[in-house]
């Protein structure tokens, strides 16, 4: 058949040309491509099926490098210098088999054969014409490479192996070429392995062919080549292909291992050959890596005792774990030598191998075949098992167990933690997962996402065998953990070599320093332990306190069945110090400097220094104190920065910045801005300025809403004007002393000045600021002996006394004063108020005298809002002065049962208590109270009572103040309201839904009570406030509090805990499937659009539910468990619910 075909092509070539119905016979009855070529004019034809196949541009063309660019550059040159010779008329036909490219970029392998149009003068050829055949596809030519494939390197040997001529077989692998593929693609991977495959086929010797194996391998055959040539060539190579190159604008740099074997030495038959060099290839790999390992007979041996090992391992975790068991090494504090907790050590049991078989044997074998992942979960259950079991004796016991990184990286295995700690009912603090060969994490992101989640939960992170293989410093620049595990490599010089004592000394204070324990293994001897504690550690671990033991043995050693208390260690119980409020602190990555301003509550912003302020940048948290979304503060304030200020404002405001950037290059200024709604805020900003390399000069401006304090700060001065200007002008005598023994003055009416006739300058020049010096000198030493005889029975005084005028008169002073409570300077003062001044020539007799005062003081104390009280215990009566009667309508002398219905029923009993306690001869503590109104009402009073007389020993009676304290009453509960519930919301805050939540649990019942907390988080909702504007997104906050509210009764708990955080605790019956109702019922009502300015907006929620008392009796661990199942939810798409006990 292909004879005829080639016959009719030179048939057509005697025609000197060939037409086109004749190229379509051709290739529809051939599997091949045929072409011609006019060497003069460099035009090429290729049959149809052809310029398909190869991607030409058309059936004719002309293109010089037609061949460079089909052709595999590994052939390219051989190719060519025969192709040369066809052309140039020294040959009449060549052919031969070359790597072809295809139009898709995979070569195979294909037979080409032309002919020339020559004449009998060997002149150049004016035509060629030729075929291009493919040799078996697919099947033997690797695609990715373009080299022979597994299969023609295995008949290559088979061909070896019948002749007597020696041979060289060296199999080539790259190191960790997995990498690649996972932190790129595979298709990236391909690329690399092309490349690599072009680099060493270029330096082959002519005597050697290569070949595609599996995976990352290459098989060399070296004819006649000597050993030690082939490990000098495998030398140079190593050397040039470490140098990293650039592949799709990627910095790629790989190293390779190699196994060699030879024939006939180390085998004769070609599967043994295959086998041996593929056992020297893993020796290099196991050893290392980047080596080239020479076969010997031990290596085989230890390939069968490998591939029997891990038979056996398999066998094992098949059929339940056989022979596997962990074995438990104290850890104990540094300090005191007081055990600390244990680390749960991997042991394994099998006849066909010796005990001397230990953990670095057979674990990486674990790792290499994937049994790692269940043989970890088992090694995580028996441990969190036996931990939960320990902590009976000790509460506070530290189970530590190691886990690998690719356990870390697997998605589920966060959640197998939480759910194994449920399972068993343990804390998850009483556990410290180590992550093992910390440098080998390939997914970087996912690990620390893990350990978030994990920490988050109270789970412990150590950082286990620091200072070998592959951990280094930089894992502490990637992931956030509690503890350090310092490798006993460090101790081999430790007791002698100061370097060595240093760098754990140093690690020791790095840690620290990012509030991580350290824990030093290896202590094998006393003096080990001696010099390593002067280091700082905080644990100790090693064959000095005890070998690994048996969980019977540990139990023996350690425990001898009492049970420590956490409080004799002076530790407060982690149910106290776990919270969603204040909890300690944990090591946590720090976040990049982005991130940090735009997570700042914050304003930060920059703005030009042109006579504009022209508006550069601004991070998020200035955007959302003023409510604008990006776009709207880029339209807004592009060219004006100050057009955000209030108009009010705008002129001393840019008048203040310009004088103090005249002063120096610092400014800090106050003012209002406008926000989106309209409302105006105060701020506090304080700015640098900032010059770039090039000269020119930007403000930096750090932003604080002080709009809270401010307002305040402007109320206070108001009010105290007001007090000032009413105290000023009240046509009475007003004064305020400290209670000291000079009764410093502080304040003095000018009402009462003008009295005296002096002035205020006078009161510090001539007596010193010292009310005391006021008083006539006869009458002092009374005065200061009444005032302490009447605080005896009250706080409030009353004092008659002469006091001498500027123009040498002496006047009679009636005060009512009464003394504060010290203030937060700790001084204490007195009130006063001057109830009348007489001339001593106009004195009132003293009955009179006495008439006015009584009056006087029952009209002060009217004012003030105070009523007297005397109670006769003999006869039960109460008798009150008479403003009493005028304000609650009833009569000046009631029956203390009387009395007793005034009082409101909440405070009935302490009013009683207070009263019995005063009958018993105590003085009672003042009572907060409330008291009916003629019109039914109830307004707050204090009742505050005196020491009661007795008469021989026995209490006849006591005098009382009653005090009207509504007002402050009321004010303090708004305050209490507010400081409970969340501005924005008005549903309770995070602090309030927790203690509330306690409260709650403290009382209930594990065998006949069932709540659920339930964990709401709006979805994307960062996406909102970008979209919408801040305060569009309170807006929607707003409504899903409001939904939430008509959701949930009214003794049920509901509160936001977070930015777009919800919390709701309610009870229910126990069964689950009412759970879910409710919870699909809260996705549906929530799901319900928003409308807000700028279009519609529908939220998306998830939840997390957890139950009392199945996952918990107290709140930290069913929020940890409501928490863990929101992010289940998180992880499975959003936009749904997960109970937890499911």
């Amino acid at each position: 058949m292909i004879d005829t075909y080639r016959r009719n092509v030179v048939m057509a070539l005697e025609l000197k040309h060939l037409q086109s119905h004749v190229f379509h016979a051709l290739e529809q009855n051939s599997n091949s491509y045929v072409f011609l070529c006019d060497t003069a004019a460099g035009q090429y034809r290729f049959s149809r099926n052809g310029m398909e196949h190869f991607g030409l541009p058309g059936e004719t063309f002309v293109m010089e490098d037609l061949w460079a660019r089909l052709l595999h550059t590994g052939d390219y040159a051989a190719f060519s210098s025969k192709y040369l010779e066809l052309a140039a008329g020294k040959q009449d036909r060549i052919s031969g088999d070359y790597r072809f490219r295809e139009n898709s970029g995979v070569y195979f392998l294909c037979r080409f054969e032309a002919w020339a149009d020559t004449d009998p003068e060997r002149k150049p050829a004016r035509l060629i014409s030729g075929l291009i055949s493919f040799l078996k596809r697919n099947e033997t030519t690797d695609p990715v490479t373009g080299l022979p494939g597994n299969n023609d390197f295995r008949s290559a040997l088979k061909d070896i192996a019948g002749k007597n001529e020696p041979c060289a077989v060296l199999m080539i692998g790259i190191d960790e070429f997995k990498n690649i593929n996972d932190f790129y693609s595979y298709s990236f991977g391909d690329k690399v392995l092309a490349y690599y495959a072009d680099f060493i086929l270029s330096s082959l010797p002519r005597c050697a062919m290569m070949f595609r194996l599996d995976g990352d391998g290459f098989g060399i055959l070296f004819s006649g080549m000597e050993p030690e040539s082939v490990q000098d060539w495998f030398s140079r190579l190593q050397h040039r292909i470490r140098r990293p190159v650039q592949i799709d604008e990627i910095r790629v740099s790989i190293s390779i291992s190699a196994g060699l074997c030879l024939y006939p030495e180390d085998g004769r038959e070609h599967e043994i050959l295959y086998r041996n060099s593929r056992v020297a290839l893993y020796a290099a790999k196991q050893n290392g890596k980047d080596q080239l390992a020479r076969y010997t007979g031990k290596l085989v041996d230890e390939d069968h005792a490998r591939m029997l090992l891990r038979t056996n391992l398999r066998q094992s975790v098949i059929t339940g774990f056989r022979g596997f068991s962990l074995h438990y090494q104290p850890i104990v504090h540094a300090d005191c030598g007081r055990i600390s907790g244990a680390e749960a050590l991997l042991r394994w049991d099998d006849p066909a191998f010796p005990p001397c078989e230990g953990p670095c044997r057979f674990i990486p074998v674990l790792e290499e075949s994937g049994l790692i992942l269940e043989v970890g979960r088992w090694v995580l259950e028996q441990a969190v098992q036996q931990c939960a079991r320990w902590i009976s004796f000790m509460p506070d016991f530290q189970m530590n167990i190691n886990v690998a990184s690719v356990q870390f990286e697997e998605p589920g295995f966060k959640f197998f933690v939480i759910d194994t700690l449920a399972k068993y009912g343990l804390n998850p603090c009483n556990i410290t997962l180590e992550l093992t060969e910390s440098g080998k994490i390939k997914k970087t992101q996912l690990v620390r996402s893990t350990f978030d989640f994990l920490r988050s939960q109270g789970v412990n992170i150590a950082l286990d065998d620091f200072g070998t293989g592959y951990a280094s410093l930089d894992v502490f620049r990637v992931l956030s953990a509690d503890e350090l595990k310092i490798d006993r490599s460090f101790l081999d010089r430790i007791t002698y070599d100061v370097i060595d004592q240093k760098l754990i000394s140093v690690l020791v204070d790095l840690c620290h320093s990012i509030c991580m324990k350290v824990c030093v293994e290896g202590i094998e001897s006393q003096e080990l332990e001696s010099v390593v504690r002067q280091l700082g550690p905080d644990l100790l671990q090693g064959y000095y306190y005890n070998r690994p033991l048996t969980a019977d043995a540990f139990a023996a050693a350690y425990f001898d069945g009492t049970s420590p208390s956490s409080e004799a260690d002076g530790q407060v119980p982690s149910e106290y110090t776990q919270s969603m409020v204040y909890s300690a602190f944990r090591p946590a990555q720090p976040l990049s400097i982005d991130a940090l301003v735009d997570n700042a509550h914050a304003g930060v912003f920059q703005v030009g220094m042109d006579n504009e302020f022209t508006f550069l940048t601004c991070n998020e948290g200035y955007r959302r104190m003023l409510g604008y979304t990006a776009a709207e503060m880029e339209h807004n304030f592009k060219n004006h920065a100050l057009g955000f200020v209030h108009p009010d404002d705008m002129r001393y405001v840019n008048e203040e910045i310009r004088r103090q950037l005249g002063q120096g290059d610092t400014i800090t200024i106050e003012f209002r801005v406008v926000r989106k709604d309209g409302s105006p805020i105060w701020i506090l900003g304080t700015g640098n300025v900032v010059r770039g390399r090039h000269g020119a000069s930007s403000l930096v401006v750090v932003i604080v809403n002080n709009d809270r304090l401010k307002k305040k700060e402007l109320a206070l001065a108001e009010e105290h004007a007001l007090y000032k200007k009413l105290l000023d002008h009240l046509p009475v005598g007003i004064k305020c002393v400290r209670f000291d023994p000079d009764f410093t003055i502080d304040y003095i009416s000018p009402g009462f000045l003008e009295l005296l006739g002096y002035s205020r300058e006078d009161i510090s020049r001539l007596f010193d600021d010292k009310y005391i010096n006021l008083i006539y000198e006869e009458d002092r030493k009374v005065v200061s002996n009444d005032i302490l005889e009447q605080l005896k029975l009250s706080d409030v005084v009353h004092m008659r006394y002469r006091s001498l005028c500027r123009d040498g008169r002496l006047l009679w002073v009636e005060t009512i004063s009464r003394l504060c409570a010290p203030d937060a300077d700790g001084i204490q003062r007195a009130c006063s108020g001057v109830i009348q001044i007489t001339d001593i020539d106009g004195e009132l007799g003293q009955n009179s005298r006495g008439l006015n005062i009584v009056n006087r003081y029952q009209m002060v104390t009217a004012q003030w809002g105070e009523y007297l009280f005397e109670i006769d215990f003999p006869s039960r009566m109460v008798m009150f002065s008479e403003n009493f009667g005028e304000q609650f309508e009833a009569a000046n002398e009631l029956s203390l049962d009387e009395v007793f219905r005034f009082v409101h029923t909440d405070e009935l009993a302490s009013f009683r208590e207070a009263v019995e306690e005063a009958r018993g001869g105590k003085r009672p503590r003042p009572v907060e109270m409330r008291f009916r109104q003629p019109d039914g009402s109830y307004r707050w009073y204090s009742a505050a009572f005196s020491l009661p007389e007795k008469f021989r020993d026995t209490p006849i009676t006591v005098i009382g103040r009653i005090t009207d304290i509504d007002t402050q009453r009321r004010e303090r509960i708004r305050l209490l309201e507010q400081s409970q519930h969340d501005s924005t919301t008005g549903l309770l805050n995070k602090g309030t839904t927790e203690e509330r939540i306690r409260s709650i649990l403290s009382h209930a019942s594990m065998k006949k009570d069932h709540y659920a907390l339930l964990m709401m988080d709006i979805d994307n909702f960062k996406s909102i406030n970008d979209t919408y504007g801040h305060f569009n997104g309170d807006e929607i906050l707003r409504v899903i509090a409001a939904r939430l509210r008509c959701l949930f009764g009214n003794t049920d708990i509901v509160g936001r805990v977070g930015g777009d955080e919800f919390m709701a605790f309610l009870p229910f019956s126990g069964d689950t499937q009412l759970l879910e109702e409710k919870a699909q019922t809260i996705l549906e009502v929530l799901h319900e659009a928003i409308a807000v300015d700028g279009g519609i907006c529908h939220p998306c929620i998830s939840i997390g539910l957890s139950c009392y008392p199945g996952d918990g009796t107290h709140f930290y661990d069913l929020f940890r468990r409501a928490d863990s199942a929101l992010y289940r939810v998180k992880e499975r798409g959003k936009d749904g619910f997960y109970i937890s006990a499911q």
